[in-house]
C-alpha cells in the first residue's frame, strides 16, 4: 500500500506542478481557462434553475416525472462513462509507456492495475465532477438545499454511480481481451456493439419518456404524487433509477428511503470495483502480455501499391497517411464504430419524435430546440474526440510540417479536411433526419444554420487542439480528455448555449404559424441566419490567429 500511495502522490504533484517561469502565453491560457471555467459554473447553474422553473411552474409537470427525466439523463451518462472507460482504460492500462516502465519494477500486477485504475478514472473523469458540480448546485438552490446535503447526496449517489460506471467498463474491456483472443478481435467488437445497442433499444423501448408522461398525466392536475407503479419493473434495480429516486425521497422528506437507495448504490459501487480488482489481479499481466499477439489477428492485407508515390502529389498523400495511421490504431477504430453505432440509434430515435401532438407552442420550440441542440452536442463530441488531437498526434516530428516545402497552412488543411467532411456529413443527416416532418422552409434554416455551426466548432476544435498541443502525449484518447480539451468543450457549450436563445425565437414563431396564430411573413429566419453566420466567421478569424500562433511556436 505504500508503494501505491507514494505513486499516487507523485502523480499529483505532476499534476499541480507550476510553471516556475511563467510566460505571458500560459498566463494567458491561465486566465483565459479560467474564465471559461468560471462562466460555464455560473452558466449552468442558472440554466438548470431556470429549466426546473420552467418544467415545474411553467408546465406543472411535478417532480415525479422531472426526477424521471434524470434518469434517463443518467442512464445516458452511465453508459457515456462506461463506454468512455472502455476505450480511455484500453490505452491507460495496455498501451501507456508507463505501464511498460512500471512492469520493470518490483511491483505486483494488482498495484500497478490499481494505480492506473484510479488514475484513468480521476483524469477522464475531472471535467464530470465540475460540471456535475454546478448543475447540482442549481438543484439545491431551485430546491432549497442546504450545502451539507448536496455534499453527502454527491459523495453517497454520484461519486459510487460513477465507480460503478468505470468498474464495469474495466471489466467489460479485461473480459472483451480474453474472448478476442479465442474469437478474433473483429467479432467480438461486433458482438459487444450489438449488445450495447440491443440494451439501449430495450430500455428506451419499455422506458419511453412519452409514455411515461402520458401516463401520468391521466391524473393532472394531481402530477405531484408518487407514480412508481407506471414504471417497467426492471427499472428497480438500475442505478440510474436508485440515483434519482434518492433525489426525489429527500425533496419528499423520507431520509430512510433516501439512505435506502444511497446504500444500494455505495454497495454496488463497492462490488463492482473488488470485482474489477480481483480480475485486474488474475488476468491484467495475462491480457497485457496477450495484447501484441491479438492485436495481430486484426492485421489486414495492405495494398502494394506505394502511398508515397512520385505520382501521387503531397496533398493526396497527407490524407492517405493520415487515414492508414488511423486504421492501425484499433482504439481509433473501436471508438469510432461505437460512436456511430450511438448515432444511429439516436437517428432511429429522432426521426419519429412528433411534435404536431402539442398544442403548447412554447413546449414544441423547446422540444424542438433539444434536439437540434443534442444533434450540435454530438458533432461536438465527434470534433473534440477526432479533430482536437490532430496536430498533437504529430508528436515531436512537428517541425516536419514547418520544414517541408509546402504551404504550411496547405498541409495543415489537409490533415483536417476528412474530419471535416465526415462530421459536417454527419451533422447535415442528423439535422436532416429530425427535421424532415417539417416543412421545406424549416429544413433549409435547419440545414443551413447545422452547417454553419458545425464548420464553427470543428475549426474550433482544431485550432485549439494546436493552442493546447501536446506532442508528447502519443495517446488521442488522453489528449481529447486533457485540460486543454476541457476548455474547448465547455466553449463550446458556452456557445451551444447562446445559439438556445438565438434559435428559440424564429422556432417558436414557426410553431405559432403552424399553429395559424402568426402568419409565415412574420416568421423571421433572416436574422438568426445573419448572426449564426457572423458567429461562425468570428471563429474561423480566431481559429486562424490560433493557427498563426501554432505554426511560430518553438519546438
Amino acid at each position: 500500500m505504500k508503494q501505491i500511495a507514494n505513486i499516487l502522490k507523485y502523480k499529483l504533484l505532476a499534476f499541480l506542478k507550476l510553471n516556475k517561469n511563467p510566460d505571458f502565453i500560459s498566463v494567458s491560457k491561465s486566465i483565459g481557462s479560467s474564465s471559461i471555467y468560471g462562466i460555464f459554473a455560473v452558466g449552468a447553474y442558472l440554466f438548470t434553475k431556470e429549466l426546473l422553473a420552467y418544467l415545474l411552474i411553467t408546465l406543472k409537470l411535478g417532480t415525479f416525472l422531472v426526477h424521471e427525466f434524470l434518469s434517463i439523463v443518467l442512464f445516458i451518462f452511465f453508459l457515456s462513462i462506461n463506454v468512455g472507460n472502455i476505450i480511455v482504460s484500453y490505452s491507460t492500462l495496455y498501451r501507456s509507456q508507463e505501464v511498460n516502465y512500471l512492469f520493470t519494477k518490483p511491483l505486483s500486477s494488482t498495484k500497478i492495475f490499481l494505480v492506473k485504475f484510479l488514475d484513468n478514472f480521476f483524469y477522464s473523469s475531472s471535467t464530470l465532477f465540475f460540471i456535475l458540480l454546478s448543475f447540482m448546485a442549481g438543484y439545491a438552490s431551485f430546491f432549497h438545499l442546504d450545502i451539507v446535503t448536496i455534499v453527502l447526496l454527491f459523495f453517497t449517489g454520484f461519486i459510487p454511480f460513477m465507480v460503478s460506471a468505470a468498474s464495469l467498463g474495466v471489466i467489460i474491456l479485461i473480459l472483451f481481451l480474453l474472448i478476442a483472443k479465442r474469437i478474433g478481435i473483429r467479432t467480438t467488437v461486433t458482438i459487444l456493439a450489438v449488445l450495447y445497442l440491443t440494451a439501449i433499444v430495450f430500455f428506451f423501448n419499455s422506458s419511453s419518456p412519452v409514455g411515461i408522461v402520458n401516463n401520468v398525466m391521466k391524473y393532472y392536475p394531481n402530477v405531484d404524487l408518487y407514480f412508481g407503479q407506471l414504471l417497467p419493473s426492471f427499472l428497480k434495480f438500475m442505478p440510474n433509477e436508485w440515483l434519482s429516486s434518492s433525489m426525489y425521497w429527500l425533496l419528499k422528506g423520507k431520509t430512510s428511503l433516501t439512505i435506502g437507495f444511497s446504500a444500494l448504490q455505495i454497495f454496488l459501487a463497492a462490488l463492482l470495483f473488488i470485482f474489477a480488482l480481483l480480475m485486474g489481479s488474475i488476468f491484467y499481466r495475462k491480457t497485457w502480455l496477450l495484447i501484441p499477439s491479438i492485436m495481430s489477428t486484426n492485421k489486414r492485407k495492405v495494398n502494394s501499391v506505394n502511398t508515397y508515390s512520385k505520382h501521387s502529389p503531397e496533398k493526396i498523400s497527407i490524407i492517405k497517411k493520415d487515414i492508414l495511421l488511423f486504421r492501425r490504431e484499433p482504439s481509433q477504430v473501436i471508438h469510432a464504430v461505437i460512436l456511430m453505432f450511438m448515432l444511429m440509434m439516436f437517428v432511429s430515435s429522432v426521426s419519429g419524435v412528433q411534435l404536431f401532438s402539442y398544442q403548447n407552442s412554447q413546449l414544441r420550440a423547446i422540444i424542438f430546440l433539444a434536439v437540434y441542440i443534442f444533434n450540435i452536442f454530438l458533432v461536438a463530441t465527434l470534433a473534440l474526440r477526432f479533430v482536437f488531437p490532430i496536430l498533437s498526434l504529430e508528436g515531436m516530428e512537428f517541425w516536419k510540417l514547418k520544414t517541408a516545402p509546402v504551404n504550411q497552412k496547405i498541409i495543415l488543411f489537409h490533415k483536417l479536411l476528412p474530419s471535416l467532411l465526415i462530421i459536417l456529413l454527419i451533422s447535415l443527416l442528423l439535422t436532416f433526419f429530425s427535421t424532415r416532418i417539417f416543412s421545406s422552409e424549416m429544413i433549409i434554416f435547419s440545414l443551413t444554420t447545422s452547417l454553419l455551426i458545425t464548420v464553427g466548432i470543428i475549426f474550433l476544435n482544431f485550432s485549439m487542439g494546436g493552442l493546447f498541443a501536446n506532442y508528447k502525449e502519443k495517446n488521442p484518447i488522453r489528449i481529447s480528455s486533457s485540460q486543454g480539451a476541457s476548455v474547448t468543450f465547455l466553449a463550446t457549450i458556452f456557445y451551444m448555449t447562446f445559439l438556445i436563445f438565438i434559435l428559440y425565437f424564429p422556432v417558436h414563431d414557426y410553431f405559432e404559424y403552424l399553429s395559424a396564430r402568426l402568419k409565415f411573413k412574420d416568421v423571421d429566419f433572416t436574422t438568426p441566419l445573419l448572426i449564426v453566420f457572423l458567429m461562425t466567421l468570428i471563429l474561423l478569424l480566431v481559429s486562424n490567429i490560433l493557427i498563426q500562433k501554432t505554426l511560430k511556436k518553438d519546438y
